[in-house]
């Protein structure tokens, strides 16, 4: 069985920790449902065997670190109803061939958006903007 920490749904709040980056041997990481704010780490590309990455339902800001194109293992990406902005990385695997899930609750002026050129390879790409 992969090395998976879930703590989702736990009640969670403050940054997420840049010493997660330090866990190299993790397949599964779901911070999900928490009340995390701030931005995700660049460390958390050091995760080389991550797999599924799920920070979904979170009041994270800023934009999706480049740097996460390094994680080839990458099979699921979910930031889903965040409160981050930009253009989400296309380069590497990250973008590519991986379950992408960025679609958000109302944001700040200047959105997520996607190049949908970029995704012609991913399995599934949820990438849109509800306005409430």
């Amino acid at each position: 069985m992969a090395p998976s920490l879930n703590l989702n749904n736990n009640g969670l709040n403050g940054l997420i920790w840049p010493e997660f980056g330090n866990l190299k041997l993790l397949h599964v990481l779901d911070l999900s449902h928490n009340g995390l704010t701030g931005h995700i780490p660049d460390s958390i590309a050091d995760m080389e065997n991550l797999e599924v990455l799920d920070l979904s339902f979170n009041n994270l800001n800023g934009s999706i670190p480049a740097s996460l194109s390094k994680l080839t293992f990458l099979s699921k990406f979910s930031v889903a109803h965040s409160h981050l902005e930009g253009i989400v990385p296309t380069d590497g695997q990250v973008m590519k061939e991986t379950r992408v899930y960025v679609s958000q609750l109302p944001v700040t002026a200047t959105p997520l958006t996607c190049n949908w050129d970029s995704y012609s390879r991913a399995q599934d790409i949820s990438c849109m903007r509800k306005n409430l």
